[in-house]
């Protein structure tokens, strides 16, 4: 770090591409790894998920937008009967709603009318195809409530969440 420090301007290619670090050295296979390094078992168990798609513990800050691979893995949220073509997801703070259409399924045709969800492009991010899927994802705010309605072929729904000051979770809104 001093050495990159006294340098200057001299490294500046380096410093934008750093190597990745290793958490520890290479440790024999013979020897255990200290207790700290691999994350504890209790620590996994909050991290991952309810039985019924909740998260075992919500984050008390801001964590980055899910990745693709992370929205893969996430188990489907359980806790309310939605209509046919559509799901409701969490990975961490972060809830995905979204209605697709397939065979026998509610046609999604926009989402409209976008309320207390934060920031666009920062705090939730739409994905609307007219006839194909009605999609967002929203960071939700502990003691806040967003809404967003999915015009569909039958009707529209009114989705989001409510999450009541100081409560451990929010509450899923699909109706």
């Amino acid at each position: 770090m001093i050495l990159a420090v006294s340098l200057g301007g001299c490294c500046k290619a380096k410093e934008s591409t750093p190597e990745p670090v290793r958490a520890t050295p290479d440790v024999p296979a013979t020897t255990t790894a200290p207790a700290a390094v691999p994350t504890p078992p209790a620590a996994q168990d909050e991290e991952g998920y309810q039985a019924n798609g909740f998260p075992k513990k919500m984050p008390s800050g801001r964590t980055p937008v899910p990745t693709a691979k992370e929205w893969a893995a996430a188990p489907l949220v359980t806790t309310k009967k939605l209509p046919d073509g559509c799901t409701m997801k969490f990975v961490r703070e972060w809830l995905k709603l979204n209605c697709s259409k397939d065979t026998n399924t509610l046609v999604p045709m926009s989402v409209t009318n976008i309320t207390g969800m934060g920031a666009s492009g920062a705090d939730y991010f739409v994905f609307s195809k007219s006839g194909a899927v009605a999609d967002i994802v929203v960071r939700t705010v502990d003691g806040k409530k967003g809404t967003a309605n999915f015009v569909t072929n039958r009707g529209t729904l009114l989705v989001g969440y409510d999450w009541p000051y100081k409560a451990p979770f929010p509450s899923t809104v699909f109706q």
